[in-house]
């Protein structure tokens, strides 16, 4: 084989497979548009906090760390639930087709992945929590609820709610001639079932938020910790003389603070801002 040929070949062999390479190039050309590509942002920030709920089950982190983890992605949620779910709901109340471009999910579609993921978490988080309340008593702490106090216990209780917490509560009665309350947001409340001469009557107790989220009674060495609603729960009658309580249910607010401006339509915008301010002063002040 002389020099020209052996050249021959190589050039048709380099020609060959450029070719080849060429056609399987446009053999695998992705499409950006393939919602199976991506992930949703709101349902992505959920598998986030559980990662973070997850820290909790490490044993590696100290006890108290691992409380205070379940506690960061009950934080985590409430503002996700202000802002991020707000947003996909005011999408729903608007007749938005697509909520987010890349997955092509409608609102309805992804409010409901939305609650179907949280409640996993929110189910893990709160067996996890279930487990480590009992190991709080090789630190001398106990969390329970008030029936499982002692007498001492339920009596520095008792203290606690006449000399600290009664004086603050102001129960708010609801009926068809009365405009239901104002209450703020992230605020605990109790809702209190009445009945006096067989007329039943509702009222809500908003717990302001001046108020400890907890108490530590002290028994000797022992710390047991109750929930403030705990303890306006088991003594609300003193709110209430003259009537039978029928049932109490504690419940708590959270209020949309998604704020989107329209700059179109926001003639001054400085003034827009100022309404907005004002609207959640007003929330926070109306405890």
């Amino acid at each position: 084989m002389n020099k020209q040929t052996k050249d021959n070949k190589m050039v048709d062999s380099v020609v060959n497979h450029d070719s080849s390479n060429q056609t399987n190039t446009s053999e695998t050309t992705i499409n950006l548009d393939n919602p199976n590509y991506y992930f949703n942002r709101e349902l992505s920030w959920l598998d986030f906090n559980r990662r973070c709920i997850d820290e909790a089950f490490d044993k590696e982190n100290p006890l108290l760390e691992q409380l205070k983890f379940l506690a960061i992605g009950s934080s985590n949620l409430d503002e996700f639930v202000m802002v991020r779910v707000a947003g996909v709901y005011d999408q729903f109340l608007a007749g938005v087709k697509v909520a987010e471009n890349k997955t092509q999910m409608t609102p309805k579609d992804l409010l409901q992945g939305i609650s179907e993921k949280n409640h996993d978490n929110v189910d893990i988080q709160y067996k996890r929590y279930n487990e480590i309340i009992p190991n709080l008593n090789a630190l001398n702490y106990s969390i329970k609820g008030m029936n499982e106090l002692n007498e001492e216990e339920l009596a520095q209780a008792e203290r606690y709610f006449t000399d600290l917490i009664l004086p603050t509560l102001s129960p708010l009665g609801v009926d068809a001639y009365k405009p239901f309350p104002h209450l703020s947001n992230k605020s605990l409340n109790i809702l209190v079932q009445l009945e006096k001469k067989k007329e039943e009557l509702t009222a809500i107790v908003p717990i302001p938020s001046l108020l400890d989220r907890y108490t530590t009674l002290e028994v000797g060495q022992k710390r047991t910790i109750i929930l403030t609603e705990d303890i306006i729960v088991h003594f609300i009658s003193a709110l209430f003389a003259g009537y039978t309580i029928k049932y109490t249910y504690p419940f708590r607010i959270t209020r949309n603070a998604d704020f989107d401006i329209i700059e179109d339509s926001a003639a001054d915008l400085l003034a827009l801002i100022e309404d907005y301010v004002k609207s959640r002063k007003k929330e926070w002040l109306s405890v």
